[in-house]
């Protein structure tokens, strides 16, 4: 597959690629910045795990459309067999489509633990992001004391 980009999309492209690998060495040198940086990244994304929901159908037709309804907005958005290769080759890891695990109740194990995994992240995040707001709010109350 090849596809034509002219200058800004390249930049954009690599303002979204080479920073989101970069960035723990260059925020970890700043203990402070990178507790920080964890402890409001791990809210954020437990409030959007928790609220971000869409549904999705399958019709079955011939090319198994798929039809994902916004929960909020009523949007809705159908994939065809087209559209759905084409979002394989962009998107394949990110959705979890492989043929191997496509089977339930397979899939639904796997990606169960991986979703766990994730969790057990975001907890252990807000866990030890607590923590230490509760540290630094002794520490606070002991040099005003």
């Amino acid at each position: 597959m090849i596809e034509a980009t002219n200058r800004r999309e390249r930049a954009l492209g690599w303002l979204g690629a080479v920073p989101h690998w970069l960035y723990p060495t260059l925020l970890r040198q700043n203990g402070p910045l990178w507790s920080q940086v964890v402890v409001w990244l791990s809210t954020i994304g437990t409030f959007l795990t928790v609220t971000g929901v869409v549904f999705r159908v399958i019709i079955d037709d011939a090319d198994r459309t798929r039809v994902y309804v916004n929960r909020d907005t009523g949007a809705q958005l159908g994939i065809d067999a087209t559209m759905r290769a084409s979002r394989w080759v962009r998107y394949g890891l990110h959705d979890f489509d492989f043929a191997l695990i496509s089977a339930r109740p397979v899939w639904d194990i796997v990606v169960g633990l991986l979703l766990a995994g994730t969790t057990a992240v975001c907890v252990t995040g807000t866990w030890l992001a607590l923590k230490r707001v509760r540290l630094d709010f002794r520490r606070a109350v002991r040099r005003r004391g």
